[in-house]
């Protein structure tokens, strides 16, 4: 279900890109939880320049129960069908946090999270981060702005007030429907009109295109259908929030990883097996409260494949590039125990040689980040615990160095 959840998002970006389009100035277009442009600038250009609400604070964390599905076929021009082998359904959890506001601009982490089998425990299977306006970001708008929007419908926008409740709570709502031209894709979001924070999104996607094979005329029919429904809010006490970024965090900086994957079985002789891995970290610009961050990675496997995520660093942030340096005083210790995912954040080192953050599920998964007394991150190590398909032990760890 893991690998479910990942090839979702990747699938979801790709197919909406082609029906939506978001313009907004300075930024990358907002995105919605499900990690597809927000289109509501586009109705509502309000949003880009409003005010953020003022429960939207660093640290804050919204998570949703996500159920995600995906699948296509290959048509002819006689109509038989050839189902797709990338199809498959997940669920999950899905954590946004605030990791740094800077005036009228808000970072803010993506974490998907997946139930491992035997144990169902939770484990990260995605990460992303963006910069939004302060009105308009993945699961907040500014609510004086969407509550002056009168209901209407047209063929690709619709506004309606809606009753809404969730964990026992009623809330008096607003719902917005946006079609793609053509109907090759559906958003929906419902917000609480009196905050504005995002309780429900669906995404429903379709996109098909024909190609010629031969002599022959195909259509290939893919789609996606992804629900997001709030499951929890907190604001995460991060120990080092009230610190300040480091002095050598500056625009264009690259920073150069390297090591490798190992995997480990029960019983094997000889030594495990190494697959090379790289990654560089290049810094775009900053604030005094978070970094834009590009981060490129080479995976050395059976074949040598390359990734870009974008992502953010911020001074609320719990596994970024950087730490305060203000978080030397803190000592050693838990200091987060997430009632979502199980994931234990603890300071499990801090001495002259520098700072350990770890999280973990305490079972299975477990990632760990070294800092030097800079705050800059030197090490980062994910170590997750697995089973054969012969049902021996495994284990699998990535090892990343600073060069």
């Amino acid at each position: 279900m893991g690998n479910g959840l990942a090839l979702q998002r990747s699938l979801v970006i790709i197919c909406f890109s082609a029906f939506f389009v978001v313009s907004a100035p300075g930024m990358a277009a907002p995105m919605l939880v499900s990690g597809v442009e927000n289109p509501l600038p586009v109705f509502i250009p309000e949003l880009l320049t409003a005010p953020a609400p003022s429960w939207v604070t660093e640290g804050l964390r919204f998570s949703y129960n996500t159920m995600v599905s995906y699948g296509g076929a290959e048509v002819n021009q006689y109509g038989f069908a050839m189902p797709s082998d990338n199809a498959g359904t997940g669920s999950g959890i899905t954590q946004l946090t605030v990791v740094g506001i800077s005036g009228n601009t808000i970072a803010v982490t993506t974490d998907s999270y997946a139930p491992k089998p035997p144990y169902d425990t939770m484990h990260l299977v995605h990460s992303h981060g963006s910069v939004y306006p302060a009105g308009c970001g993945p699961f907040w708008v500014n609510p004086d702005v969407i509550a002056a929007i009168p209901d209407q419908s047209t063929q690709t926008f619709a506004v309606t007030r809606v009753p809404y409740s969730t964990g026992g709570t009623a809330y008096d709502a607003i719902k917005f429907d946006s079609t793609s031209e053509g109907g090759g894709g559906v958003l929906t979001m419902i917000y609480d009109l009196k905050t504005g924070m995002l309780l429900y999104h669906k995404s429903d996607i379709r996109n098909d295109a024909w190609f010629q094979n031969g002599g022959e005329q195909y259509q290939r029919q893919s789609g996606s259908f992804s629900t997001y429904a709030l499951r929890n809010t907190r604001t995460v006490a991060v120990p080092w929030m009230g610190g300040t970024i480091p002095s050598w965090v500056t625009t264009g900086l690259a920073l150069s990883y390297s090591g490798a994957k190992s995997i480990t079985v029960d019983g094997m002789i000889g030594a495990p097996s190494q697959f090379p891995r790289s990654s560089i970290f290049t810094f775009g610009a900053g604030t005094d409260r978070f970094v834009p961050v590009v981060v490129t990675t080479v995976s050395q496997d059976a074949v040598t494949s390359q990734s870009s995520t974008s992502t953010v660093s911020g001074i609320a942030h719990i596994g970024g590039v950087f730490i305060p340096p203000e978080a030397a005083g803190l000592g050693t210790g838990t200091f987060d125990q997430d009632p979502d995912t199980g994931i234990i954040s603890s300071i499990t080192k801090n001495d002259y040689e520098g700072i350990v953050v770890s999280k973990t599920n305490g079972y299975d998964y477990s990632v760990e980040y070294g800092y030097n007394t800079y705050g800059k991150m030197v090490q980062m190590v994910t170590s997750v615990l697995t089973t054969t398909t012969g049902g021996y032990g495994s284990m699998e760890q990535t090892s990343l160095s600073l060069l």
